[in-house]
């Protein structure tokens, strides 16, 4: 696997729905997730588009989310300060609007339907990396789009 890097146009477009939940999606997975221990930093999640796979899938080191969408957000917001494996290495300053807590809807590696709630650093985790399969990049620049859900 290779990163993705910003300005690769791909990267701002929002990527496809999962509909096969068979060896490919598992295939996919178990090679982002060794792939993340990899890179350089402290990963907290790697999404499909940066590795060059442009469907709804990314990975945190607490579990595997397919066709994820948030579906609840809390109305107090703050500016994270954030890094990107898309964008310049070992940066750890792009200003990010993040929610406080967010619900997110997602299906398992196994295609059941899920919902659950984050807050803290777990929900700009799963902001940052629901961002990454909608098209959104944190980075502030002219072609990148600054966000939040």
């Amino acid at each position: 696997m290779i990163l993705v890097k910003h300005p690769n146009p791909k990267l701002l477009q929002e990527c496809d729905a999962v509909t096969d939940f068979g060896d490919n999606l598992h295939s996919l997975v178990y090679q982002m997730k060794a792939f993340m221990k990899t890179l350089w930093g402290r990963p907290q999640g790697l999404a499909a588009p940066q590795v060059g796979y442009f469907v709804k899938v990314f990975i945190t080191q607490s579990g595997v989310y397919v066709n994820a969408e948030i579906i609840k957000k809390s109305q107090e917001t703050y500016t994270a300060k954030e890094g990107c494996y898309s964008e310049e290495p070992n940066r750890f300053d792009y200003p990010a609007q993040r929610h406080v807590w967010v619900i997110l809807k997602y299906q398992r590696l196994n295609g059941c339907l899920a919902k659950k709630r984050f807050s803290g650093k777990a929900a700009q985790v799963i902001q940052h990396e629901v961002d990454h399969i909608y098209g959104k990049l944190c980075c502030g620049g002219s072609k990148c789009q600054t966000t939040h859900a």
